[in-house]
Parts: structure tokens; C-alpha cells; sequence
């Protein structure tokens, strides 16, 4: 059977309905204006996020400032065009939102939704371990968030509990999207991303995928450490943790719960048997209890603008900057091949999990 290449340019073939409306505004406001910039709330590899409040309504929200310099080629500039445009087109309550986006010569800039809740690995961590109805409710609203992305034809492909963050109110809002992608019936991806601890064994064995597949086991692994309070995959090495997930090899705690089989389900190696996230969501465990109401999904617009090029940008100019915008659609000059997670130079070596693979603040797991 012919196996299709699932390159950038079909990842873009989505219909213009399914993308988000682009209101644009001209304006001369700069962000310093608008916004009161105030802490640091985490840096990355091309800038960083901060909290900030806008002035003229008092609403807080998250910046993140992406400095162009540190983006070392069309690869870099195809890795946030592509979580721009997937951020936008997704509307759920379980979602980070992506209020506005600017960029100007330096820098592009995200406004999104502020999670005042923090990390859910930081909660986790500070509880030790979790109550089952209290890891079911973090877990439905994953899950929620996670079908919906399958629905629109979405694959997160680095769901853990650092991209998990929470409300005031201990509501799941799921983030970064920089390593999404679109999938597509009957194509196959064959970018291997992610962080070693929830990768699946397709992805270990450097093998292609559909995409779905490999966002049910990561929901796998991170039920197990919503229930458990620890890693199902503990390898004090890369080679070691490879062969446990490659056989689906992970520790059975002596600690009783009824989620057992459903992560067993999830955690299934040959992809066929695997759970998918409609199994999950209609599973008798995830639904015990449940008194979630039904959520409606409204549509919403994506706001550009300031005195910065809007999206999609104008086109460079001499005046302008030496090169073409960011957000200019280069899906048909670049095919995505992820250079800091690879099968075929070890997972672990770029990321920032393996520092934590077998220890919990100084404890062993």
C-alpha cells in the first residue's frame, strides 16, 4: 500500500470555513501603550511569556514575545506560523485562547488567554498524589479538549502536564501548540516529536502515523500520573525508557484504581488495539459522576493588529525588513522535519523532561 507523505503543504489543505475570520485593524498603538507588561512567566527557546493587564479594561492576559533573531531558519518560521494559525482556528473552554497577534520587524507577539492556575504538573507535585475523582475531572476536561482538536482534524502530539495548565477556578486549559500539526484520512505524519516520557512506540521506533494514535497514548500516560502521582515509563536512560515503551512495559503500582484498564487500554502498543479518544470520552470510568453540562463551541475572529504587519502580513518591503514576515504562509517552501526530537539521534538529548526521568524532587519514583 503507497504511503502518502504528509508534507506542510496538505497540513494547510483545510477549508477557509475551518480557519479562523482575520478582523484588521490599523492602528498606531504599540503594545507598551495598550498592555502593562509585568512578570516573567516562563522562557523558551525563541522568547518569552509574560503576564500583562490591558489598560484600558483590566483584563490580564499572557504575552508571548518571539524574538525573530533567534529564529535560525524557514524550519523555526514554519514552527510558529503553523501554532498561530492551528491556536486560532480551535474554540473550547478547555483551550488556551489566542486573542491577538502582531509582529513588526523584531518580534511577533501572542496575546492569549492567562491560566492563573499555573502548570498541572506544579499541582500535582505540590499534592503528591490525587484524589480518583479529582484526577477525573482534570482528565474529562483533557480529554474534552482533545477530541475536539481530533474532531478538527488536529493532533497536539505534546500533550504532558507542563502544556496542561489551569484557571483560577482549576480548569484544564491545554497549550502549546508548536509542535501540532493537521492530519488528514489515509496520510501518514512522519515528524517524531514530543517529550520521551509520553512518547509512543511509533514514534520510539521511528514510524509513521496517522496522528490521533499518538495523542491517546500520551492521554494514557498522563492519566496514570494524574492517578498514580508518578511516570508509567521510568528508564534511567534514553535506551532504557526506548525498550519499555517500545514492549509497553510500565509499573504496575500496588495502589488499587478502577482507571487500571483504561490506561491499559491507552497504553496498548499495537496501534490498532490502542483506545481512541471517542472510547476515552465514552468510557464508564471518565463518565462516573459526571455533571459536566454540554458545551457549546461558538465561533469567534482573530484580531491583528497595531502598527505592526498584520496577518497574514504584507509583503516585505525595503523600507520594511530585510526579510519576509513570518506569518507569510510557507507551507509550499518547507517541508517540517522537527530537528530537536528525532528517532534517529535520541529523544532525550534536547529535552527538558530527561532531567526529571526517575526523580521527584530528589525522590525516587
Amino acid at each position: 500500500m503507497e504511503r502518502h507523505r504528509f508534507t506542510e503543504r496538505s497540513a494547510s489543505s483545510h477549508t477557509p470555513e475551518e480557519r479562523a475570520e482575520v478582523r484588521k485593524h490599523h492602528h498606531t498603538h504599540s503594545l507598551r501603550r495598550r498592555f502593562e507588561v509585568l512578570e516573567t512567566l516562563g522562557r523558551g527557546t525563541y522568547g518569552k511569556v509574560k503576564r500583562a493587564v490591558e489598560r484600558r479594561c483590566g483584563k490580564t492576559v499572557a504575552i508571548k514575545s518571539i524574538r525573530k533573531e533567534r529564529l535560525r531558519d524557514d524550519l523555526d518560521r514554519a514552527h510558529i506560523q503553523r501554532e498561530i494559525e492551528i491556536t486560532a482556528s480551535l474554540v473550547h473552554p478547555n483551550i488556551i485562547r489566542l486573542y491577538e497577534v502582531f509582529e513588526s520587524r523584531e518580534r511577533i507577539v501572542m496575546v492569549m488567554e492567562y491560566a492563573s492556575g499555573g502548570e498541572l504538573y506544579d499541582y500535582i507535585q505540590d499534592k503528591q498524589r490525587l484524589s480518583e475523582e479529582e484526577a477525573r475531572h482534570f482528565f474529562r476536561q483533557i480529554t474534552s479538549a482533545v477530541q475536539y482538536c481530533h474532531k478538527n482534524g488536529v493532533v497536539h502530539r505534546d500533550l504532558k502536564l507542563e502544556n496542561i495548565l489551569l484557571d483560577k477556578d482549576l480548569n484544564v486549559k491545554l497549550a502549546d501548540f508548536g509542535l501540532s500539526n493537521r492530519y488528514m484520512r489515509g496520510q501518514c505524519l512522519d515528524t517524531f516529536c514530543g517529550s520521551p516520557l509520553y512518547a509512543s512506540p511509533e514514534i520510539v521506533n521511528g514510524l509513521p502515523y496517522h496522528g490521533p494514535e499518538v495523542d491517546c497514548w500520551s492521554l494514557g500516560v498522563l492519566l496514570y500520573a494524574l492517578v498514580y502521582g508518578s511516570m508509567p515509563f521510568d528508564g534511567t536512560s534514553y535506551s532504557i525508557l526506548k525498550e519499555q515503551i517500545r514492549h509497553g512495559r510500565y509499573k504496575i503500582p500496588d495502589i488499587l484504581s478502577e482507571a487500571r484498564s483504561l490506561i491499559g487500554w491507552m497504553l496498548t502498543v499495537k496501534t490498532e488495539d490502542r483506545a481512541t479518544v471517542e472510547d476515552i470520552a465514552s468510557h464508564w470510568w471518565l463518565n462516573r459522576n459526571s455533571t459536566l453540562p454540554r458545551q457549546k463551541h461558538k465561533e469567534r475572529t482573530l484580531t491583528t493588529n497595531s502598527s505592526f504587519v498584520l496577518l497574514p502580513p504584507l509583503e516585505s518591503s525595503s523600507h520594511n525588513q530585510p526579510t519576509k514576515g513570518i506569518l507569510k504562509n510557507l507551507y509550499n517552501q518547507v517541508e517540517y522535519t522537527d530537528r530537536s526530537v528525532s528517532a534517529g539521534n535520541g529523544m532525550a538529548a534536547t529535552c527538558e523532561d530527561v532531567g526529571r526521568i526517575g526523580t521527584d524532587n530528589g525522590r525516587k519514583r
